[in-house]
Protein backbone atom coordinates (compact mmCIF):
# COMPACT_ATOMS: atom_id res chain seq x y z
CA UNK A 1 0.00 0.00 0.00
CA UNK A 2 1.52 3.31 -1.02
CA UNK A 3 2.08 6.06 1.50
CA UNK A 4 0.34 9.42 1.31
CA UNK A 5 3.12 11.00 -0.71
CA UNK A 6 3.16 8.10 -3.18
CA UNK A 7 -0.61 8.20 -3.54
CA UNK A 8 -0.67 11.91 -4.28
CA UNK A 9 1.78 11.16 -7.08
CA UNK A 10 -0.10 7.98 -7.95
CA UNK A 11 -2.51 6.88 -10.56
CA UNK A 12 -5.52 4.65 -10.02
CA UNK A 13 -5.92 2.12 -12.84
CA UNK A 14 -9.23 0.26 -13.07
CA UNK A 15 -9.74 -2.63 -15.46
CA UNK A 16 -11.10 -6.15 -15.00
CA UNK A 17 -8.48 -7.44 -17.45
CA UNK A 18 -5.37 -8.16 -15.38
CA UNK A 19 -3.09 -8.07 -18.45
CA UNK A 20 -4.28 -4.56 -19.34
CA UNK A 21 -3.67 -3.41 -15.77
CA UNK A 22 -0.15 -4.79 -15.87
CA UNK A 23 0.52 -3.11 -19.22
CA UNK A 24 -0.73 0.24 -17.92
CA UNK A 25 1.39 -0.20 -14.77
CA UNK A 26 4.45 -0.72 -16.96
CA UNK A 27 3.58 2.31 -19.09
CA UNK A 28 3.17 4.43 -15.94
CA UNK A 29 6.46 3.19 -14.49
CA UNK A 30 8.17 4.36 -17.68
CA UNK A 31 6.65 7.77 -16.96
CA UNK A 32 7.88 7.67 -13.33
CA UNK A 33 4.39 7.37 -11.90
CA UNK A 34 3.20 4.96 -9.24
CA UNK A 35 0.10 2.93 -10.06
CA UNK A 36 -2.48 1.27 -7.86
CA UNK A 37 -4.79 -1.23 -9.53
CA UNK A 38 -8.42 -2.15 -8.95
CA UNK A 39 -10.08 -4.92 -10.93
CA UNK A 40 -13.72 -4.12 -10.17
CA UNK A 41 -16.00 -1.21 -9.44
CA UNK A 42 -16.36 -1.88 -5.71
CA UNK A 43 -12.60 -1.86 -5.12
CA UNK A 44 -12.22 1.26 -7.26
CA UNK A 45 -14.94 3.08 -5.35
CA UNK A 46 -13.25 2.28 -2.02
CA UNK A 47 -9.91 3.57 -3.31
CA UNK A 48 -11.45 6.72 -4.81
CA UNK A 49 -13.21 7.53 -1.55
CA UNK A 50 -10.16 6.82 0.61
CA UNK A 51 -7.72 9.40 -0.74
CA UNK A 52 -6.98 11.87 -3.52
CA UNK A 53 -5.38 10.67 -6.77
CA UNK A 54 -3.41 12.49 -9.43
CA UNK A 55 -5.13 10.58 -12.22
CA UNK A 56 -7.82 7.96 -12.80
CA UNK A 57 -7.55 5.60 -15.77
CA UNK A 58 -10.61 3.36 -16.09
CA UNK A 59 -11.97 0.92 -18.59
CA UNK A 60 -15.48 1.55 -19.89
CA UNK A 61 -16.60 -2.08 -19.50
CA UNK A 62 -16.17 -3.54 -16.03
CA UNK A 63 -17.79 -6.89 -15.32
CA UNK A 64 -19.84 -6.61 -18.52
CA UNK A 65 -21.43 -3.23 -17.79
CA UNK A 66 -20.52 0.36 -18.62
CA UNK A 67 -19.36 0.95 -15.06
CA UNK A 68 -16.36 3.02 -16.13
CA UNK A 69 -18.69 5.92 -16.90
CA UNK A 70 -20.09 5.78 -13.37
CA UNK A 71 -16.57 5.65 -11.91
CA UNK A 72 -15.60 8.74 -13.89
CA UNK A 73 -18.66 10.56 -12.55
CA UNK A 74 -17.91 9.40 -9.00
CA UNK A 75 -14.30 10.55 -9.25
CA UNK A 76 -15.44 14.01 -10.35
CA UNK A 77 -17.98 14.21 -7.52
CA UNK A 78 -15.39 13.20 -4.90
CA UNK A 79 -12.54 15.27 -6.28
CA UNK A 80 -13.46 17.61 -9.13
CA UNK A 81 -9.82 18.14 -10.02
CA UNK A 82 -8.88 14.50 -10.64
CA UNK A 83 -8.18 14.09 -14.34
CA UNK A 84 -9.75 10.98 -15.83
CA UNK A 85 -8.92 8.88 -18.88
CA UNK A 86 -11.55 6.41 -20.07
CA UNK A 87 -10.28 3.51 -22.19
CA UNK A 88 -12.30 0.97 -24.12
CA UNK A 89 -12.10 -1.65 -26.80
CA UNK A 90 -15.73 -0.84 -27.65
CA UNK A 91 -15.78 2.69 -28.80
CA UNK A 92 -16.29 5.44 -31.21
CA UNK A 93 -17.70 8.96 -31.16
CA UNK A 94 -20.65 7.93 -28.96
CA UNK A 95 -18.32 6.55 -26.26
CA UNK A 96 -16.10 9.63 -26.41
CA UNK A 97 -19.18 11.87 -26.01
CA UNK A 98 -20.51 9.78 -23.10
CA UNK A 99 -17.09 9.88 -21.44
CA UNK A 100 -16.99 13.65 -21.72
CA UNK A 101 -20.52 14.01 -20.30
CA UNK A 102 -19.51 11.91 -17.27
CA UNK A 103 -16.52 14.09 -16.55
CA UNK A 104 -13.72 12.12 -18.21
CA UNK A 105 -11.07 14.37 -19.70
CA UNK A 106 -9.94 11.98 -22.42
CA UNK A 107 -11.05 8.82 -24.18
CA UNK A 108 -8.51 6.35 -25.55
CA UNK A 109 -9.55 3.38 -27.72
CA UNK A 110 -7.92 0.01 -27.02
CA UNK A 111 -5.45 -1.23 -27.93
CA UNK A 112 -3.47 1.75 -26.66
CA UNK A 113 0.09 2.36 -27.81
CA UNK A 114 2.68 3.67 -25.36
CA UNK A 115 2.99 6.84 -27.47
CA UNK A 116 -0.75 7.59 -27.25
CA UNK A 117 -0.93 6.58 -23.59
CA UNK A 118 2.04 8.71 -22.55
CA UNK A 119 0.81 11.71 -24.57
CA UNK A 120 -2.59 11.48 -22.85
CA UNK A 121 -1.09 11.17 -19.36
CA UNK A 122 1.39 14.00 -19.95
CA UNK A 123 -1.36 16.26 -21.31
CA UNK A 124 -3.30 15.88 -18.06
CA UNK A 125 -0.51 15.88 -15.48
CA UNK A 126 2.02 18.60 -14.86
CA UNK A 127 5.59 17.33 -14.49
CA UNK A 128 6.54 16.19 -10.98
Amino acid sequence: MPGATDTMRGVLVVDDDHAVCRLFQLFLQRLDLAATVAHDRAAAERLLAARPWRLLITDLQLEGASEGLELAALAVSLSPRVPTILVSGYGGPDVADAASRCGADLYLPKPVSFADFSAAVRSLLPPV
